[in-house]
């Protein structure tokens, strides 16, 4: 009896199985994110990474206290976002947005440090708000029912 297909078979297994958590990985919002709190920024889009599986979104915000700060922020897929209605041309450099965030589980203040040399912080959007009123919410509780029930006050 030949085993080379079997060996084949168990072989081709053996490296999916290795592959799966780091496909994961990218979509893990729990696992990176802390999802307990949400933090609320203001200030402009510098650039969007219009892209599946994750489009990113590049901005200078400003925090609780005032500090303009530049971060990236995590937004769903380039097909999903247009199928909400919005296009890479919804965020267009320089308009005005607040976003509530999940920053990175690392640090009080939302780091570890996407690119030192710009000091960025990376965070998950939750809700976005464009300056002509516009809402994207990223996140429901069938989208993310693992997170805690206040952080879904009546859905906000």
């Amino acid at each position: 009896m030949d085993l080379r297909p079997l060996k084949r078979l168990v072989s081709l297994v053996a490296v999916l199985l290795l592959l799966v958590p780091s496909a994961l990985a990218v979509y893990s919002i729990q696992g990176t994110f802390d999802t307990s709190r949400l933090v609320t920024l203001s200030g402009g889009i510098s650039q969007v990474e219009w892209s599946n599986p994750i489009t990113y979104l590049r901005a200078t915000l400003k925090d609780s206290d005032g500090n303009s700060v530049p971060w990236v922020i995590r937004l769903s897929p380039a097909s999903v976002l247009v199928s909400q209605g919005f296009v890479r041309d919804s965020f267009t450099k320089g308009r005005n947005i607040v976003v509530e965030v999940w920053p990175t589980k690392a640090g009080d203040d939302g780091r570890p440090i996407v690119d030192p040399a710009k000091g960025e912080r990376l965070g998950a959007a939750w809700k976005l708000t464009f300056d002509d009123g516009r809402v994207l919410q990223e996140a429901s509780k069938s989208y993310a029912p693992w997170l805690e029930p206040a952080i879904f006050p009546s859905q906000r």
